[in-house]
């Protein structure tokens, strides 16, 4: 890609570095103080500016951009409701006796994320569900890999309405209900395009007066290479962390991948990152899943399925999601095709992400360092061994 992005010395001239190294300044960069995006005529030029920098010492850091491989730390397939009542979200209230993520204390005094705004940074929200149409802030949301203001998923992707779903669902006797049903979301579309993209989405609106601010990220993706580099997204979660707001990331899925490596956290440059606050998942049971990713950085588990039992969440309507319109329906007058069931660590990471807006909807003065203190003081233990 033909962008850069330089960090300079106060009092430094942008016009004059770039031009000594062939580029041409786009503009001030968000994602640090000095920072600034610069282009080169293609990526070979881009390049040989870069190295043209790096022997100058004109700038303190300097970074080509480049495509950037990420992967959904998801699972979805098409759902139709189960039989027993509410037992498709039991992630929410676990009514046959396990573990939940504890919405229903929330929800009984009255908090239901009123107020707050949770980014999905991810692949894009179809805005014509009907149980999220009503959640997204189009004024806060934005495609970051087409650099426009519509950020509607593209093909099959459909992991960003469902993430949508398990966040905040409205309530409003339609399908499913989120974690946060009055929370607001922020639709990042950044998946698919380059570290620079990621970098913008996540430092979007992070840094901001209150009253504009995105307080929650939500980071349901991770590299498909452990040890991988992206230093410029990361500095953008850093100041996130800095500024206050709370980046919750999904710690993966790749525990039960054949005795492969990619299973420690601590090589996933976004989990890794002082910011994030990563989340595993535990069943229905309470037991750890056997495909969770572990590590020092992990925070807590939360529910992302078990004993084969996922939890239902908003899917894209019609033939671009994990369901199609040839499915069956299953029941009469409604259309369950639009639904899907949803494991992985994404899935625990959301709900983290909804109960943390129910929680600043009670104190909008939680911060990332007050959210892991909140959660020392109310995490119950679960099963430390695997399901197996």
């Amino acid at each position: 890609a033909p962008l850069v992005w330089v960090r300079i010395a106060e009092g430094r001239s942008i016009d004059l570095i770039a031009a000594s190294a062939g580029l041409r300044v786009v503009g001030p960069s968000r994602l640090a103080a000095g920072g600034y995006l610069l282009r080169g005529g293609n990526a070979r030029l881009a390049a040989l500016g870069v190295a043209r920098l790096r022997a100058s010492g004109a700038v303190l850091e300097v970074r080509q951009d480049r495509k950037l491989t990420l992967v959904r730390r998801q699972d979805g397939e098409p759902l139709f409701p189960p039989d027993g009542d509410y037992l498709g979200q039991w992630s929410l209230e676990n009514r046959a006796g396990g573990v939940d993520a504890g919405f229903r204390g929330a929800w009984d005094i009255g908090r239901f994320g009123s107020g707050v705004t949770v980014g999905v940074v991810d692949d894009g929200i179809d805005r014509s569900h009907p149980d999220v149409s009503g959640a997204v802030d189009g004024e806060k949301s934005y495609d970051f890999v087409d650099d426009d203001t519509d950020p509607a998923p593209r093909s099959e992707n459909a992991h960003g309405t469902a993430m949508a779903g398990l966040i905040a669902a409205r309530a409003n006797g339609v399908g499913i209900v989120g974690g946060a049903p009055f929370a607001a979301l922020a639709d990042l579309r950044a998946l698919g395009g380059t570290e620079f993209n990621l970098a913008d989405a996540i430092a979007y609106l992070g840094v901001a007066p209150p009253f504009q601010r995105i307080h929650i990220k939500l980071h349901a993706y991770g590299p498909t290479d452990f040890f991988a580099e992206a230093p410029v997204a990361v500095q953008a979660m850093r100041n996130n962390r800095n500024a206050g707001a709370l980046d919750v990331v999904a710690a993966g899925n790749e525990a039960d991948n054949g005795g492969l490596t990619n299973d420690d956290t601590a090589k996933d440059p976004f989990a890794s990152s002082p910011g994030a606050l990563v989340v595993t998942a535990h069943g229905f049971d309470g037991f750890p899943t056997s495909y969770s990713n572990s590590g020092s950085n992990v925070f807590l588990s939360a529910p992302g399925d078990g004993g084969g039992i996922g939890t239902m969440t908003t899917d894209n309507v019609g033939d671009g999601g994990y369901a199609s319109f040839d499915d069956p329906d299953p029941v009469g007058g409604t259309d369950w095709v639009q639904y899907a069931e949803s494991r992985g660590t994404s899935t625990a990471a959301a709900l983290v992400a909804a109960a943390f807006a129910d929680a600043r909807s009670a104190n909008n003065n939680i911060d990332s360092r007050l959210a892991r203190h909140l959660l020392v003081r109310s995490l119950i233990p679960t099963s430390a061994s695997s399901e197996g």
